[in-house]
């Protein structure tokens, strides 16, 4: 009956340490998934962080263009309507001089 009891408790002790042995080796695992997991997750959030940036700066440079190209339009009208401007004047003026001549 002791050798029972005695055998009975080296097979517990050789279950529970085969047990804990396993524990360790499913928590090395489940760690190393979880370092993988958060990194890959740093990973895709750090890349969608870039990807909105640059479409951010896109969207600005095209802005800037567009009011660039505005700017460069309206500064166009603007010489086009001091040269209309300027060309009468100078005409007006000539015949301000013809006129004073005769």
């Amino acid at each position: 009956m002791v050798k029972d009891t005695v055998k009975a408790v080296k097979k517990a002790e050789a279950d529970a340490a085969t047990i804990v042995k396993n524990a360790e080796e499913k928590s090395v695992t489940i760690i190393e998934q979880a370092k993988n997991e958060a990194r890959q997750i740093k990973e895709q959030r750090e890349k969608e962080a870039r990807d909105r940036a640059k479409a951010a700066l896109d969207e600005a440079k095209r802005q800037g263009e567009a009011d660039l190209e505005a700017a460069k339009q309206t500064a166009n009208e603007k010489v086009a309507e001091l040269k209309s401007t300027a060309s009468a004047r100078m005409a007006q003026a000539s015949q301000m001089v013809i006129g004073s001549l005769f």
